[in-house]
């Protein structure tokens, strides 16, 4: 005032900040005036001062709030803009937003659309006046929009979000623009939703029924398959589950499978399923589970196969197995009684001729083929049985190397044209089914020479593979197995299929039987082979141990044919 007043007659708004003691910081407003007395010397000085301080914090939020208000603006990688009036013209846009329409600040106080008329052919406008007009948001994902920068058209991919804004009226004045570029998801979703569409095209032509699971094992798809099986629509399918299509006495068994398999087990069942005639039909069911780099399951994806017509044509050749084994027996019994017979009118007869003959060695060698063939067929017409594991086994001990050589002698008659060679690598002993084990031999021979329609060298070795386990290998220089063969050589009615294997007859039971019947004795039977250059099949089964006195009487009983064998019995 000692500055202002000697120059001026008055001091208009001068704004002072001063901090009390007890009061703190406060702003304040001077405003002042000389007044002039007559009469008198001295002249007074009206003051008034007026306490701002609240106005001028609330101004200082304010100023504080648009800063914020502007660096989140135009800080953010999303493209932003205001839109004021009805025209929309552009009242602020940031660097991205500027950028992803190729435009400058010149266009900021221009009508958007006509600074970028591109997008109103799009159809951008329209939700541009919509929104202004009704002051409802608008949002629209992954919308490919062309946009011309530089001269070329490119297309990208937005996700827009549109908000009316208002006066401090609620009277809408402008539209705010926010959007974000996803050009790399919309194409990466892009071509999901291609590859899931190629998918249910692939899943719909197969006949088999394809299901996808969760990883709690709640089934979510189901092919067109299932829906031309059941009826039903995919709706109802979810709804209801699988559970109720199974018959009911196979739900608990397949369910525990399905539940095991959660936690990593494969999952392969057989089951049957209801169609949409209440007819029950056999299926095979198998699911794998989709995994992540780091080995966690993502979702499980199954394949259920309709095997109706496999299971009836193997009730088929069981229904003919039985027939045939049954045809078979009665001339085989008439067979047997007159060759027992004959060996009782020679055995009775007096003349020394029929006796120095080998007649009765050969009727007793027929006798004994006899009821090994009438063996064969009942376990044929048992065949379900064996799969029940009742497979009965006669089991004594005897000397493995003279069965092998007694069914060598036995095949020799058959395939003269055969050249069998034995190796006696070991003298071994076992306790098991005799007949069994050389049906088991006897099919691996013929096998061999079944299959080998050129070189008709057969090798069979006999010998320890390891203590306490004795081995029989059947080597041949036949057409030899594939590899993806070898897997199921052992299956029930699995014959290997090729050019080279349609000649050769049989039923596809064999081998099954013979793996069958190693199991029961606690032994194994396994292959080698090389398509074209032959196989060698091998059986094991445990042996008996004998110290080196009982090895000399074994040998010199087995030579004068006295078949008992005494031992000490060792398990596997």
């Amino acid at each position: 005032m000692e500055s202002i007043l000697p120059h001026a007659e008055k001091v208009e708004n001068f704004e002072v900040a001063h901090t009390f003691k007890t009061l703190g910081e406060r702003f304040m407003i001077l405003n002042a005036m000389e007044i002039r007395r007559e009469n008198r010397k001295n002249s007074l000085i009206l003051l008034s001062i007026e306490d701002i301080t609240e106005r001028k914090l609330m101004g200082r939020k304010l100023e504080e709030t648009m800063h914020r208000y502007e660096e989140m603006i135009y800080s953010s990688p999303s493209l932003i803009a205001i839109l004021e009036g009805p025209k929309f013209i552009i009242s602020i846009a940031n660097e991205p937003f500027l950028n992803q329409l190729g435009k400058g600040e010149n266009i900021i106080g221009t009508p958007y659309l006509e600074a970028v008329p591109d997008l109103e052919e799009q159809g951008l406008g329209e939700i541009l006046r919509k929104v202004y007009k009704t002051g409802k948001p608008d949002y629209v994902h992954e919308i490919p929009v062309n946009i011309t920068r530089n001269g070329k058209t490119v297309l990208s991919y937005f996700n827009f979000g549109y908000q009316a804004q208002r006066d401090t009226k609620g009277v809408i004045n402008g539209v705010a623009i926010l959007a974000n570029e996803v050009t790399v998801q919309a194409e990466l979703n892009k071509s999901i939703r291609e590859s899931e569409t190629r998918f249910h095209q692939m899943t719909d032509l197969t006949p088999d029924k394809i299901i996808c699971a969760d990883t709690s094992g709640k089934i979510y798809y189901f092919n067109k398959s299932w829906l031309n099986f059941t009826g039903l629509n995919l709706k109802q399918l979810i709804k209801k589950g699988w559970e109720h299509l199974m018959h009911p006495e196979e739900v608990k068994y397949v369910l525990n499978n399905w539940n095991k398999a959660m936690t990593g087990d494969v999952f392969e069942v057989e089951l049957r399923l209801r169609d949409k005639n209440n007819v029950y039909k056999w299926h095979l069911g198998r699911a794998v589970p989709l995994k992540d780099e780091e080995g966690n399951i993502l979702m499980w994806i199954g394949a259920i196969t309709q095997i109706q017509k496999l299971k009836e044509e193997e009730e088929r050749k069981e229904v003919f197995l039985k027939m045939v084994s049954h045809e078979l027996k009665t001339p085989l019994t008439s067979i047997k009684g007159y060759t027992q017979f004959l060996l009782e009118m020679i055995e009775g007869s007096k003349e020394d001729v029929l006796q120095s003959l080998p007649i009765i060695p050969s009727l007793e060698r027929i006798d004994s083929q006899i009821n090994r063939l009438t063996r064969l067929i009942s376990e044929m017409l048992d065949l379900s049985r064996v799969q029940e594991s009742q497979l009965i086994l006669q089991s004594e001990n005897f000397n493995l190397n003279t069965m092998v050589e007694q069914c060598v002698e036995d095949i020799r008659y058959s395939y003269s044209t055969a050249n069998i060679i034995v190796n006696q690598q070991s003298e071994l002993s076992v306790y098991g089914d005799r007949d069994r084990i050389s049906q088991v031999l006897i099919n691996l021979i013929t096998n061999a020479i079944k299959y080998s329609p050129i070189d008709k060298n057969i090798e069979i070795d006999v010998f320890e593979v390891r203590e306490g386990m004795a081995s029989v290998s059947v080597k041949d220089q036949g057409i030899g197995i594939n590899q993806d063969d070898q897997k199921n050589i052992f299956e029930r009615f699995f014959r290997v299929t090729g050019k080279d294997e349609q000649t050769f007859a049989g039923f596809g039971i064999g081998l099954f039987l013979a793996k069958e019947i190693m199991t029961r004795h606690n032994g194994d039977i396994e292959v080698e082979s090389e398509k074209g250059k032959g196989s060698l099949f091998t059986f094991s089964i445990p042996y008996i141990s004998m110290d080196g006195k009982e090895e000399k009487m074994e040998r010199k009983n087995r030579a004068v044919g006295i078949p008992v064998i005494k031992g000490e019995f060792i398990k596997s």
